[in-house]
């Protein structure tokens, strides 16, 4: 169970702030994550890096094609909430010297 050859040069511990985690090869979670050795369905898709979200772990034996399309909903729910907070921190911060 080794990533794509494809996916090699983004998988580097520098850019994932962390080791692939055993036994199925994962990113790393995020810091705060209390340990767990991997995501699985409804724990936060967020990684260590900021951006970076998971979904879909087709490289595991567990894996079907459902379950990663519902981790990929799941994961971009929580990007554009994360994407919907920043936009709303920088409207807030706009309008504030007027009020």
């Amino acid at each position: 169970m080794t990533p794509s050859e494809h996916a090699q040069p983004l998988l580097s511990p520098s850019f994932l702030k962390g080791e692939l985690t055993a036994p199925f090869n994962s990113i790393p979670g995020p810091e705060d994550g209390g340990g767990m050795p991997m995501p699985r369905m409804g724990d936060s898709p967020k990684t260590r890096v900021e951006g970076l979200f998971w979904a879909g772990n087709s490289g595991s034996p567990m894996a079907n094609i459902a379950l990663s399309g519902a981790q990929g909903m799941n994961a971009a729910i929580v990007a554009a909430g994360e994407l919907g907070e920043e936009d709303y921190q920088i409207m807030k911060r706009d309008l504030e010297p007027s009020l």
